[in-house]
């Protein structure tokens, strides 16, 4: 447990661990993340960074060569690690999304550039040229495979329609699923998840109008539910699913936003809407403020917790009796996101990435 007081604290029980920074030229913070044992492994990008500075411009990450680090955070002693430096000749993109694999590796995306793999123990790097570019999120996949998603069509078709993408521990390509968008629409997807039990994926997406006379869709936001061939066989557009994931025991929970209201959905069998519509589920927050948060992660806990990580820095931890606790992270400046949030071993400490420079918050639970 936290102390008051001590070195480092911002208020009663928290700790701010400061990491760092990877370089003097662009001003990088901590991404996605996800544990594996004692260790939360992280992304550092300068994405935001280079998007605020050249007034919005999405590429302006790619006009400057960087390094590419994934940060390590040690979740027993509430300590940093030394960074991981996984970077490709003349890269510029930072880290977007890391996945600890059971094989002792740890895979990454860089989104515009090559996703690969590390491993930590002897710092061997691969970088998966066969994947191509455009590579977002990272989750298991069945059979110790890993699922990313392709926001967009890479840099061959940045306009193009985005794809679930299946591919090897050694990062071979073994399948990839197009998906489809309404006419005058782009959809690019973000979260993918797969549902062991029902041998089904999800993923969360994002529409983006190119036609400005195309109908105005359902949801900007539709959650697409494909079968293990890649077939859809479900679209979900009542509600907005924010994230979605099942731990490796095959419990699957999605966080939606309707209305006003975050609601937390436990998945099973049947139908994938069943479970994830309007009123359904678990309330965390009734007056959830839309657009100004968002729903940026889950994890699961040493004794079935599940952590709901929102950009604002308020973390819920749902018990397995059903029972909530709701802490809030320092947010000093209104522009710091917070993006993965994990419980310490112990199961009393919040520990999350902090997207403003390269830090991780903890906080001890009530």
């Amino acid at each position: 447990m936290l102390a008051a007081g001590a070195a480092g604290c911002q208020g009663p029980g928290t700790l701010t661990v400061p990491f760092p920074a990877p370089s003097a030229d662009e001003r990088y913070c901590a991404w996605y993340g996800d544990a594996r044992g004692t260790t939360l492994y992280f992304g550092q990008a300068p994405f935001w960074w280079a998007m605020g500075a050249s007034g919005g411009e999405p590429l302006a990450d790619l006009k400057t060569v960087g390094p590419q680090w994934i940060g390590r955070f040690d979740l027993a002693s509430l300590s940093a690690s030394p960074s991981i430096d996984v970077t490709r000749a003349r890269a510029h993109a930072g880290i977007w999304d890391v996945l600890p694999h059971d094989n002792s590796w740890v895979y990454f995306t860089t989104f515009y550039e090559l996703a690969g793999a590390v491993q930590p123990a002897t710092a061997a790097v691969r970088h998966f040229e066969q994947l191509g570019t455009g590579l977002n999120e990272l989750a298991p996949g069945p059979e110790g495979t890993i699922l990313a998603t392709r926001y967009g069509g890479g840099q061959d078709d940045p306009g193009g329609n985005g794809s679930l993408v299946l591919f090897s521990p050694d990062g071979l390509l073994i399948a990839e699923y197009p998906l489809m968008a309404p006419d005058g629409f782009t959809i690019a997807p973000k979260t993918p998840a797969w549902d062991e039990h029902a041998s089904r994926y999800w993923v969360t997406t994002d529409l983006i109008p190119r036609d400005p006379s195309a109908p105005e869709p359902n949801t900007y936001h539709p959650t697409l539910v494909l079968d293990d061939s890649g077939a859809e066989i479900a679209r979900l557009h009542e509600v907005e699913v924010q994230f979605v994931r099942f731990s490796p025991d095959g419990r699957g929970v999605a966080a939606f936003v309707s209305g006003s209201s975050l609601r937390l959905a436990t998945l099973g069998p049947g139908s994938p809407t069943a479970r994830v519509h309007p009123g359904a589920g678990l309330e965390l927050d009734a007056q959830f403020p839309g657009a100004l948060d968002f729903v940026q992660d889950i994890s699961f806990g040493p004794n079935d917790e599940t952590v709901v990580t929102r950009w604002g820095g308020l973390i819920h931890v749902i018990g397995a009796d059903g029972s909530t606790q709701t802490v809030q992270l320092p947010r000093n400046d209104p522009r710091a996101l917070y993006y993965s949030g994990v419980l310490t071993p112990d199961g009393r400490t919040v520990c999350a990435t902090r997207c403003r420079d390269v830090a991780v918050v903890c906080r001890a639970l009530p």
